[in-house]
């Protein structure tokens, strides 16, 4: 009885934006940039989403879904959201090549694990983007230009 009303005001509390809780499943993360894929995993653009304050750039703060990823150095992909690395492979100026691929093929198949899992290829076919997006996007060195924006 009592984890049942716990669980229900901590919904509650959740529900309300002004009280920087997220709701069960989901974490605050940095935003920087927001890639728009199409219905059949194309890239359809990459928005810049960071808050300009004269020359400077910060990421605005979302709620994603995924549960917050634990502190250290270990290979942990996100869910739906995750650093360049993750995401699509790239790191600037990357001193760890290795580590990259390996960050990029874990986020890959954590996705491509949870499709198995739903069952419905439909929901996760804009994930056909993985394994072609290093290509999609173009030439890297012009996402590291608007990374450094």
């Amino acid at each position: 009885m009592i984890l049942a009303a716990l669980s229900r005001r901590y919904r509650q509390v959740a529900a309300d934006s002004s009280s920087g809780i997220t709701p069960i499943g989901h974490r605050r993360q940095r935003v920087s940039f927001c890639l728009t894929l199409g219905q059949d995993g194309s890239l359809l653009r990459i928005d810049d989403v960071r808050i300009k304050d004269g020359a400077k750039s910060t990421p605005v703060v979302l709620t994603v879904p995924g549960l917050p990823k634990p502190p250290g150095s270990g290979i942990n992909p996100g869910f739906l959201c995750d650093n360049a690395a993750y995401l699509v492979g790239y790191k600037a100026d990357d001193r760890h090549p290795k580590r990259t691929a390996a960050a990029f093929a874990a986020f890959r198949n954590s996705h491509l694990l949870v499709e198995e899992e739903i069952g419905d290829p439909a929901f996760f076919g804009r994930l056909s983007v993985f394994g072609e997006l290093e290509a999609r996007i173009g030439s890297l060195a012009s996402w590291h230009e608007r990374a450094r924006g």
